[in-house]
């Protein structure tokens, strides 16, 4: 059995390419183990379909400490997903920010709702919950520990870490890197951003905001 390890942030720590190497040549089962507070959602969705693309054998994702945001769709791309019963897990809302005039900011969230959609199908394919209670679990960001997991339908098997650790205490550990996870992705040196911020930029210059685009793209130099 191949085992990866996928812990970090998606898009910096966790990244398409890594995983398209790894799995170039495999053909065995593999075991993935997830430690991840989230990231670049675009990033997480290539991973996820990176893995259950693969024909190679079965696919069992396993949630270690934490899977949230973005990392939860990684997580629901193999044939099984195990978690441990003193594991977060969290769903929520893409989010996204925005520079530009309010043709900009709706085109960006009509982006938002699009990636939303997509996350809504694959927790309504694995959880059989209705359409409009995964919206409403989203729309407040939930937090699921431990047993919860799968017996909110998300996870199929539950591993006993024999801890006793509390559901607040994690969840709250949870949160805090999420929050860390968010802030770092604004901080990111432009070798890293390159794609967004070029993508970001050209979206400025095309509405004239020449000026503002050449200034950020200065900063990232």
């Amino acid at each position: 059995m191949l085992i990866f390890r996928l812990s970090g942030e998606v898009g910096w720590d966790i990244t398409p390419a890594d995983i398209e190497s790894r799995l170039a040549n495999a053909s065995e089962d593999i075991l993935v183990n997830i430690f991840s507070p989230g990231g670049n959602v675009f990033d997480g969705v290539e991973i996820h379909n990176m893995f259950k693309a693969y024909r190679g054998g079965k696919v069992t994702m396993v949630v270690g400490a934490e899977a949230c945001s973005i990392a939860t769709y990684i997580a629901l791309a193999g044939d099984e997903l195990h978690a441990y019963d003193n594991s977060a897990f969290m769903i929520h809302n893409a989010s996204s920010g925005v520079w530009g005039d309010a043709k900009s900011m709706r085109q960006r969230a009509d982006v938002l709702e699009m990636v939303n959609s997509l996350l809504i199908d694959r927790y309504v394919s694995k959880t059989q919950k209705p359409r409009d209670e995964i919206q409403a679990m989203m729309d407040v960001e939930t937090y699921f520990f431990g047993q919860a997991i799968k017996d909110n339908g998300f996870a199929d098997v539950i591993i006993e870490s024999g801890t006793t650790a509390k559901s607040e205490d994690v969840i709250s550990a949870a949160k805090d890197a999420v929050l860390e996870c968010g802030k770092n992705c604004k901080l990111r040196p432009k070798k890293e951003m390159k794609g967004f911020i070029e993508a970001l930029s050209a979206d400025m210059i095309k509405n004239e905001f020449v000026d503002e685009a050449n200034e950020i793209l200065k900063r990232y130099e």
